[in-house]
């Protein structure tokens, strides 16, 4: 797992996210975005420490999980770019990590393989 920063290009947005998979979700985003999103940093992490950023970040919100550009937030990706971790200040300690790693969060499994629906169907 890994926290991930993108950033929407000329609309000073910054998007703050978690996925196991950073191109895939960046691929996605990008086709159902009208600006060209960059990647700014990529470190490891897991839903609670996600979830602290945002609570942290709460004032400057746009929408979602997107967040105006503001030195906090541009301070805390440059440090995570520089060594490859979050600052200790954005990361969710014992107790936060049991609070909010307590809901389930959607996980895209791979469909069964069937070849019918229906046993008359089947070859």
């Amino acid at each position: 797992m890994g926290i991930y920063f993108l950033e929407a290009e000329g609309f000073d947005l910054i998007k703050v996210g978690c996925t196991r998979y950073v191109r895939l979700r960046i691929q996605t985003l990008q086709c159902w975005s009208p600006a060209k999103l960059s990647l700014l940093a990529h470190v490891p992490g897991g839903f609670p420490d996600e979830k602290k950023i945002h609570y942290l970040l709460r004032d400057h919100r746009a929408q979602g999980e997107w967040f105006r550009r503001n030195p906090y937030l541009t301070a805390g990706i440059q440090f995570s770019a520089d060594t490859g971790e979050l600052p200790l200040f954005w990361q969710a300690n014992e107790a936060e990590r049991k609070e909010w790693g307590k809901g389930k969060r959607f996980r895209l499994r791979p469909a069964p393989y069937r070849t019918a629906p229906y046993p008359e169907l089947r070859p």
